[in-house]
């Protein structure tokens, strides 16, 4: 530990024992808090650092250093990355590249869209940085968990808007219910001001879309960092699909059959390539067992993604066959004019079914 870092600590040991000694005995004075000493971490905080714990509430540390082996700012909830610092408050003249949410790394944009695309995502730059994606379902449930840090930090910032946790109004109150909903890399999450982020259908019914003007889709992107900062990163030009196209991973193996498309053609959602059959507890447990082997978070489609493989004609795919869909116990039944919808099912029973994910 470093000379400074020893008399810092010691010295702020002496003075809470100075004031839990002494101060308390005037009544007339309010003794400090924890947190105005410089106490205001949690041992977890601190990790493998030394640390100092406060006086008077055995729950609240001073970490006696606060930064990597090399000496830079280990981040924490809330903070402003930048492209070369990670800082507490905004640097003056300087627009921040992101907020941490996560703090194994991982940071928030500034910027929030409109919308179901995640074209914005992977063309978005904030000070030279490339590399955004669209925040998955997990991101979005750290990012409400911490809500009120990232929101505090998003209101030092100029015409920033904050992460918007409160209730619509004007439908009825299943509608209201609802709140935002906003898009990820595998679906749609729902925030409010009770309900943890989550992507049940009860949450995010889609066919309330049309009749309700404020069930309006936002979209986050995230980005990791290093402890430096953001740094930047050269711009690539992503890879771009069309409807029918066979999805590689980077390996060059083919895991699945565009079925359907955002703008631009850069993201969008695949079909397994193969259909297979079983019940419904199977089917499930069958697309999770592709989450590790490809890296995407797959799931059973629903009745509005088989219809549109029905009418995009997606490889694979048969008419007058009942599958299994991610809509409750539903299933799907496509004719010719891909119009018959199947209906709920006995989900012990076995149908076909395909496995679906975002790109």
């Amino acid at each position: 530990m470093k000379n400074s870092e020893k008399k810092l600590g010691a010295s702020l040991w002496v003075l809470g024992m100075m004031i839990s000694g002494n101060v308390l005995a005037q009544t007339c004075v309010v003794p400090p808090t924890c947190e105005e000493l410089g106490y205001d971490k949690v041992a977890s905080d601190c990790g493998s650092l030394a640390k100092l714990k406060c006086p008077f509430d055995d729950s609240k540390y001073f970490c006696t250093a606060y930064t990597d082996m090399n000496g830079k700012k280990i981040a924490e909830i809330g903070d402003y990355v930048y492209t070369d610092a990670i800082s507490a408050e905004p640097i003056s003249g300087r627009i921040p590249v992101g907020i941490v949410y996560d703090k194994s790394g991982k940071m928030m944009s500034i910027a929030q869209f409109t919308g179901e695309t995640a074209d914005q995502c992977n063309s978005y730059t904030a000070d030279g940085t490339a590399g955004w994606k669209l925040a998955a379902m997990e991101d979005m449930g750290l990012i409400k968990s911490n809500v009120a840090k990232i929101n505090a930090s998003l209101a030092k910032l100029p015409n920033v808007p904050q992460i918007e946790t409160s209730k619509q109004s004007g439908g009825t109150s299943h509608q209201e219910s609802l709140s935002c909903m906003w898009k990820t890399s595998g679906g749609y999450a729902c925030m409010d001001k009770s309900a943890a982020i989550n992507g049940t259908s009860t949450c995010c019914d889609r066919s309330d879309l049309p009749t309700f003007s404020h069930y309006i889709v936002h979209a986050l992107c995230i980005r990791t960092f290093s402890a430096g900062g953001a740094g930047k990163d050269p711009i690539t030009t992503p890879t771009t699909y069309k409807v029918g196209d066979v999805y590689t991973n980077d390996e060059g193996v083919a895991i699945g059959t565009v079925f359907e498309i955002e703008s631009g053609g850069t993201h969008g959602r695949i079909l397994s390539r193969t259909s297979r059959s079983g019940t419904q507890a199977q089917a499930i447990e069958y697309c999770d067992s592709l989450n590790a082997s490809t890296g995407l978070t797959w799931g059973l489609p629903t009745l509005y993604q088989m219809q549109t493989v029905c009418k995009n004609k997606i490889s694979g795919f048969a008419e007058n066959v009942e599958y299994w869909t991610g809509t409750s116990n539903e299933t799907y039944n496509g004719s010719n004019t891909c119009s018959n919808w199947g209906g709920h099912k006995d989900p012990t029973q076995n149908y076909s079914y395909f496995c679906a994910t975002s790109f």
